[in-house]
Protein backbone atom coordinates (compact mmCIF):
# COMPACT_ATOMS: atom_id res chain seq x y z
CA UNK A 1 0.00 0.00 0.00
CA UNK A 2 1.19 3.40 -0.91
CA UNK A 3 1.31 5.69 1.92
CA UNK A 4 0.14 9.23 0.50
CA UNK A 5 0.92 12.51 2.40
CA UNK A 6 -1.06 16.15 1.01
CA UNK A 7 0.54 19.25 0.55
CA UNK A 8 -0.82 22.59 1.22
CA UNK A 9 -1.93 24.86 -1.76
CA UNK A 10 0.97 27.51 -2.05
CA UNK A 11 3.34 25.61 -0.30
CA UNK A 12 7.08 25.99 -2.02
CA UNK A 13 7.96 29.44 -3.92
CA UNK A 14 8.62 27.31 -6.95
CA UNK A 15 8.61 23.91 -8.30
CA UNK A 16 11.34 22.62 -10.21
CA UNK A 17 10.98 19.48 -12.63
CA UNK A 18 14.26 18.77 -14.76
CA UNK A 19 14.22 16.38 -16.48
CA UNK A 20 11.38 14.21 -15.16
CA UNK A 21 7.68 15.14 -16.84
CA UNK A 22 8.37 12.98 -19.66
CA UNK A 23 8.54 9.93 -17.98
CA UNK A 24 5.50 10.88 -16.04
CA UNK A 25 2.11 8.56 -16.66
CA UNK A 26 0.07 11.39 -16.81
CA UNK A 27 1.87 15.01 -17.46
CA UNK A 28 -0.20 17.41 -17.24
CA UNK A 29 -1.84 15.97 -13.98
CA UNK A 30 1.83 16.26 -12.41
CA UNK A 31 2.03 19.75 -14.01
CA UNK A 32 -1.72 20.89 -12.13
CA UNK A 33 -0.28 19.46 -9.19
CA UNK A 34 2.97 21.52 -9.48
CA UNK A 35 1.16 24.35 -9.74
CA UNK A 36 -1.09 23.98 -6.74
CA UNK A 37 1.79 23.66 -4.36
CA UNK A 38 3.47 26.63 -5.39
CA UNK A 39 3.16 30.37 -4.73
CA UNK A 40 5.21 31.91 -7.39
CA UNK A 41 5.40 29.18 -10.48
CA UNK A 42 6.74 25.80 -11.85
CA UNK A 43 10.16 25.32 -13.88
CA UNK A 44 10.65 22.77 -16.26
CA UNK A 45 13.48 21.43 -18.35
CA UNK A 46 12.69 19.10 -20.97
CA UNK A 47 13.19 17.59 -23.88
CA UNK A 48 11.59 19.98 -27.05
CA UNK A 49 7.92 18.52 -27.96
CA UNK A 50 7.76 21.07 -31.22
CA UNK A 51 6.98 18.85 -34.54
CA UNK A 52 10.22 18.08 -36.17
CA UNK A 53 11.44 20.62 -38.84
CA UNK A 54 11.36 19.06 -42.61
CA UNK A 55 15.14 19.22 -42.39
CA UNK A 56 14.88 16.93 -39.66
CA UNK A 57 12.91 14.65 -41.51
CA UNK A 58 15.06 14.68 -44.36
CA UNK A 59 17.63 13.56 -42.36
CA UNK A 60 16.07 10.91 -40.87
CA UNK A 61 15.42 9.49 -44.07
CA UNK A 62 19.16 10.00 -45.04
CA UNK A 63 20.07 8.33 -42.06
CA UNK A 64 17.99 5.36 -42.56
CA UNK A 65 16.26 6.13 -39.38
CA UNK A 66 12.43 5.74 -38.90
CA UNK A 67 10.52 8.79 -39.50
CA UNK A 68 7.51 7.92 -36.87
CA UNK A 69 10.12 7.94 -34.20
CA UNK A 70 8.75 11.06 -33.42
CA UNK A 71 6.56 9.21 -31.02
CA UNK A 72 8.39 7.57 -28.28
CA UNK A 73 7.63 4.85 -25.88
CA UNK A 74 9.48 3.46 -22.52
CA UNK A 75 9.71 0.01 -21.84
CA UNK A 76 7.64 0.07 -18.82
CA UNK A 77 4.71 1.24 -21.07
CA UNK A 78 4.63 5.14 -20.95
CA UNK A 79 4.43 7.09 -23.57
CA UNK A 80 7.49 9.41 -23.34
CA UNK A 81 5.41 13.15 -23.17
CA UNK A 82 7.40 16.03 -24.91
CA UNK A 83 6.10 19.60 -23.72
CA UNK A 84 5.35 21.60 -26.92
CA UNK A 85 5.61 25.07 -25.95
CA UNK A 86 2.41 26.09 -27.26
CA UNK A 87 0.75 23.49 -25.15
CA UNK A 88 2.37 24.98 -22.07
CA UNK A 89 0.74 28.05 -23.52
CA UNK A 90 -2.45 26.97 -23.69
CA UNK A 91 -2.38 24.83 -20.15
CA UNK A 92 -1.57 28.78 -18.66
CA UNK A 93 -4.51 30.34 -20.39
CA UNK A 94 -7.21 27.59 -19.71
CA UNK A 95 -5.55 28.50 -15.80
CA UNK A 96 -6.10 31.95 -16.33
CA UNK A 97 -2.21 32.46 -15.74
CA UNK A 98 -0.50 35.09 -17.88
CA UNK A 99 3.23 34.80 -17.79
CA UNK A 100 5.67 32.30 -18.97
CA UNK A 101 9.14 32.16 -19.98
CA UNK A 102 10.98 30.02 -22.45
CA UNK A 103 14.78 29.21 -22.56
CA UNK A 104 15.52 26.83 -25.88
CA UNK A 105 18.84 24.86 -25.95
CA UNK A 106 20.86 21.85 -27.24
CA UNK A 107 22.75 18.62 -25.40
CA UNK A 108 24.16 15.80 -26.13
CA UNK A 109 24.90 12.35 -24.40
CA UNK A 110 27.80 10.23 -25.74
CA UNK A 111 29.12 7.82 -23.17
CA UNK A 112 29.50 7.05 -19.63
CA UNK A 113 33.23 8.34 -19.87
CA UNK A 114 32.39 11.73 -21.48
CA UNK A 115 29.43 12.21 -18.96
CA UNK A 116 32.11 11.65 -16.29
CA UNK A 117 34.90 13.73 -17.41
CA UNK A 118 35.47 17.42 -15.76
CA UNK A 119 34.21 20.31 -17.73
CA UNK A 120 37.96 21.73 -17.46
CA UNK A 121 41.43 19.98 -17.28
CA UNK A 122 41.53 16.14 -17.04
CA UNK A 123 43.41 14.16 -19.12
CA UNK A 124 43.67 14.06 -23.02
CA UNK A 125 41.06 11.64 -23.49
CA UNK A 126 38.75 13.68 -21.38
CA UNK A 127 39.69 16.73 -22.95
CA UNK A 128 38.92 15.14 -26.41
CA UNK A 129 35.90 13.09 -25.54
CA UNK A 130 34.72 16.97 -24.04
CA UNK A 131 35.26 18.48 -26.99
CA UNK A 132 33.46 16.11 -28.94
CA UNK A 133 30.40 16.81 -27.00
CA UNK A 134 30.91 20.85 -26.97
CA UNK A 135 31.40 20.46 -31.31
CA UNK A 136 28.11 18.34 -31.68
CA UNK A 137 26.68 20.92 -29.03
CA UNK A 138 27.69 23.80 -31.14
CA UNK A 139 27.28 22.28 -34.80
CA UNK A 140 23.53 21.53 -33.40
CA UNK A 141 23.10 25.08 -32.14
CA UNK A 142 24.17 26.71 -35.57
CA UNK A 143 21.14 24.45 -36.97
CA UNK A 144 18.86 25.25 -35.19
CA UNK A 145 19.51 28.96 -34.71
CA UNK A 146 18.99 28.69 -38.78
CA UNK A 147 15.66 27.34 -38.00
CA UNK A 148 16.69 24.00 -39.97
CA UNK A 149 15.78 21.92 -36.69
CA UNK A 150 14.45 22.61 -33.42
CA UNK A 151 16.32 22.97 -30.35
CA UNK A 152 16.38 19.59 -28.73
CA UNK A 153 15.48 20.93 -25.16
CA UNK A 154 13.16 23.42 -23.70
CA UNK A 155 12.99 25.30 -20.10
CA UNK A 156 9.65 27.24 -18.99
CA UNK A 157 8.85 28.65 -16.22
CA UNK A 158 5.06 29.02 -15.90
CA UNK A 159 4.34 31.91 -13.18
CA UNK A 160 1.61 31.91 -11.00
CA UNK A 161 2.46 35.42 -9.78
CA UNK A 162 3.90 37.98 -11.66
CA UNK A 163 7.70 38.63 -9.90
CA UNK A 164 9.34 41.17 -11.98
CA UNK A 165 13.09 40.85 -10.49
CA UNK A 166 12.95 37.29 -11.62
CA UNK A 167 11.58 38.18 -14.68
CA UNK A 168 14.87 40.72 -15.26
CA UNK A 169 16.97 37.69 -14.16
CA UNK A 170 15.46 35.11 -17.17
CA UNK A 171 15.97 38.08 -19.47
CA UNK A 172 19.45 38.53 -18.64
CA UNK A 173 19.89 34.99 -18.67
CA UNK A 174 18.67 34.65 -22.37
CA UNK A 175 14.88 33.57 -21.59
CA UNK A 176 12.21 35.41 -23.45
CA UNK A 177 9.29 36.36 -20.75
CA UNK A 178 6.12 36.24 -22.81
CA UNK A 179 2.70 37.91 -21.45
CA UNK A 180 -0.28 35.74 -22.34
CA UNK A 181 -3.52 37.60 -23.36
CA UNK A 182 -6.28 38.00 -20.31
CA UNK A 183 -9.44 36.07 -20.56
CA UNK A 184 -11.90 39.00 -21.76
CA UNK A 185 -14.36 37.20 -20.28
CA UNK A 186 -13.79 37.14 -16.75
Amino acid sequence: MLNHFHLNDESFDFVLIKEALHHFPRPYLALYEALRVCRIGVVIFEPNGEEPGVISKILRVLRRRNTNSYYRFEKVGNFQYAPNPRELEKLMLGMDYQKIAFNYYNDYWLNREADAAPLSGGNQEQRSLREKVFKTIRRRDQLSKMSLVPFGKVGCCMFKKEDVEIEKGLVAAGWTVKKLPQNPFR
